[in-house]
């Protein structure tokens, strides 16, 4: 199976190697960690025992840190490693975490052999939707176990599992190479017993993004957001978060049906992707209206304009909670497109009125979560997502009830990082006892 895999990677790669030189050589981030995707990564120094956890991008890093603090907190005697995928994640992890950071390999058997040389580590975690299948089976030959924590089961990653087990279990022989799965709900761990997954494998610990939600945001940060951005008290916002292409046109649009019944209302837009500015910044200029960065704030260049009537676009990382909270309602984007949906509960437990589009495959549970207690609002379109803000903009009150409850409902879910810590460190302590 390995042999075959790597043939198949091999065949991939020589087959988009024109496409991925031209990106190399005009993109700066695809040029970051290609060495290191290869297993040119830095050794770790210490001799202590290691845990090794691989986040793919911002989500799944933000999740891992609750659980990782939970884990050193038992395991203080261990270290902790932790791979990304994407630039974006690297800087996340740096910035949280103090201990090793690297690209995570291509999925070749050498690749991964040699990073398990050089990090040395004990057993690995895969958050999410993280499962490789040359990584699963070296890390079974070298008998270290694997486990999945705030796992998500999608039907598209059930079908595809289904479709594999055609060729003689492949599978479920590759779901079995995993110690545990700690899984977000039952309607993932029902799709694993589908699966055949051994049911004493499976734990439903619930999502550890929940752990990792603020209760109330910095509040000396979003002062000072709220003194750059020259927001005046009272000022009504609109903060449109982890935006993809065609919800800013539809924000946009909105927005200015919106301005002509509240004057002062501004509105902030957070593409999901910085490289996306100038893409964006087109489309706020084709839709009229003139606009501002983050970062062109930070410079100072501007001090003599008026922000009043310019759309303020974020071109920086890690301030969306804080911005959210600047906001008289937020919408989340990737959402009103078929990308997912990002974190719908940032802005809901920080008491913002939240809205999101139809498509939220990868947070599921928090949208039912939310809508179940009436604490956020759906929009399938341009015209509801108008109505909705109109409504939120010209009733206080009961905006301000549907965040109550939204606190609430999410605050009560909190717990999944300790009891996912918990069922990855009894088996650690048990291999070593068995040992």
């Amino acid at each position: 199976m390995s042999i075959a895999l790597n043939f198949a990677y091999a065949c991939g790669l020589a087959a988009a190697s024109p496409y991925i030189g031209f990106k190399m050589l005009t993109s700066a981030r695809w040029r970051k960690g290609f060495a290191q995707r290869l297993g040119a990564i830095p050794e770790r120094s210490g001799d202590e025992p290691c845990l090794w956890i691989h986040c793919a991008s911002v989500g799944e890093t933000l999740a891992a840190r609750p659980l990782i603090e939970h884990f050193r907190k038992e395991k203080p005697e261990w270290e902790t490693a932790v791979s990304t995928t994407t630039p974006e994640g690297s800087r996340q992890a740096r910035t949280f975490f103090d201990g090793t950071v690297f690209y995570f390999p291509i999925d070749f058997t050498f690749t991964i052999r040699s990073d398990i040389k050089k990090i040395r580590p004990r057993a690995a975690i895969l958050v999410e939707k993280e499962i490789w299948p040359n990584f699963l089976a070296v890390f079974e030959r070298e008998n270290i176990p694997v486990f999945t924590a705030n796992g998500v089961v999608s039907d598209r990653f059930h079908r595809r599992l289904r479709r594999l087990n055609r060729f003689g279990g492949a599978g479920n022989k590759m779901l079995n190479r995993i110690a545990a799965f700690c899984v977000q709900n039952d309607e993932y761990a029902e799709r694993l017993r589908s699966l055949d997954v051994a049911p004493e494998k499976i734990h439903v610990t619930g999502n550890t993004k929940f752990d990792n939600l603020r209760k109330k945001a910095d509040e000396d940060a979003v002062a000072a957001l709220r003194k750059k951005f020259r927001i005046a008290p009272g000022t009504k916002i609109i903060v449109g978060g982890s935006t993809h292409k065609g919800e800013e046109k539809v924000l946009l649009e909105a927005f200015g049906k919106l301005r002509a019944g509240h004057k002062d209302l501004r509105l902030i837009l957070a593409p999901r992707h910085t490289t996306r500015l100038k893409e964006v910044q087109a489309q706020v200029e084709a839709s009229g209206f003139s606009h501002i960065t983050r970062s062109a704030l930070d410079r100072g260049t501007n001090q003599n304009i008026s922000l009043r009537d310019r759309i303020i676009i974020v071109d920086t990382i890690g301030e969306l909670a804080n911005i959210y909270a600047l906001a008289t309602t937020a919408f989340v984007g990737g959402s009103l497109v078929d990308i997912g949906g990002h974190n719908i509960l940032e802005p809901a437990v920080l008491a913002v009125p939240t809205l999101f589009g139809p498509y939220v495959s990868s947070c599921r549970d928090s949208a039912d979560l939310l809508l179940k207690n009436d604490a956020a609002k759906i929009v399938r379109d341009a015209c509801e997502l108008e109505a909705t803000l109109r409504f939120i903009l010209d009733n206080p009150v009961k905006s301000a009830d549907m965040t109550v409850r939204a606190r609430e409902a999410v605050l009560g879910q909190k717990g999944a990082a300790g009891r996912t810590a918990a069922i990855i460190i009894n088996y650690i302590n048990g291999s070593r006892n068995q040992a």
